[in-house]
């Protein structure tokens, strides 16, 4: 079965946001982690999960916060999702990048801190208000321009071209197989999504998989 033109859009930014922007967030935390602790370079492991979890200070692990330092205590920010990685970057009082000015006294050009912020922003928007699992071609044009213009500030070339080629591609994998993937990932999100999204994308595949047989 194949997708309408709003469910490719829908698919694109979900893409984009769940996948390349954690990617390149993941890349990103490396890089100043190796910045700030060049004598205790970032090793993907348990010894750098105990390590930047001994380095959060206590009132950054409290609440809910401290399920996302728990996260990252793993040490394979390979599993970090996106809520994670903000925590890291953001909320986790590592002091990795400069922190947010408040909204009102923020000006360009932005910082990396802020930057984050507003992908952030865009992302908890973008799903929170997502009544259907389509998307009109002018939000879409709109969500995946200001991610876009964001990850060419922070990320580089290489995530910019890569969200480019999502805008610009047709989708031709298996729609069942994508949606559980994607389901797989929501799941991983300690409940951050509204539940509405979690029960519509359940009920989407079980129609793809009637569809099918």
């Amino acid at each position: 079965m194949s997708l309408s033109r709003e469910e490719e859009y829908f698919v694109k930014v979900t893409k984009i946001v769940l996948e390349i922007v954690p990617k390149y967030l993941r890349k990103l935390f490396i890089e100043k982690w190796d910045q700030k602790y060049p004598n205790n370079k970032w090793q993907s492991d348990s010894a750098s999960g105990n390590f930047v979890f001994t380095e959060i200070p206590n009132a950054a692990k409290s609440g809910r916060n401290g399920v996302y330092a728990s996260n990252m205590q793993s040490g394979n920010e390979s599993d970090w999702d996106f809520t994670t990685l903000v925590y890291a970057m953001l909320y986790s009082q590592l002091n990795l990048i400069p922190s947010c000015r408040p909204d009102g006294q923020r000006s360009d050009p932005l910082l990396i801190s802020e930057e984050i912020d507003s992908i952030r922003k865009i992302r908890n928007e973008f799903f929170a208000h997502s009544s259907s699992m389509k998307l009109p071609f002018g939000t879409f044009l709109e969500q995946s321009w200001k991610v876009y213009n964001v990850a060419k500030k922070i990320f580089g070339i290489d995530a910019e071209l890569e969200i480019e080629e999502i805008v610009m591609s047709n989708i031709t994998i298996d729609i069942a197989e994508l949606l559980k993937q994607l389901l797989s990932i929501e799941q991983k999100r300690n409940g951050e999504f509204e539940v509405f999204f979690s029960w519509k994308i359940r009920l989407f595949i079980h129609i793809m998989i009637l569809s099918s047989i």
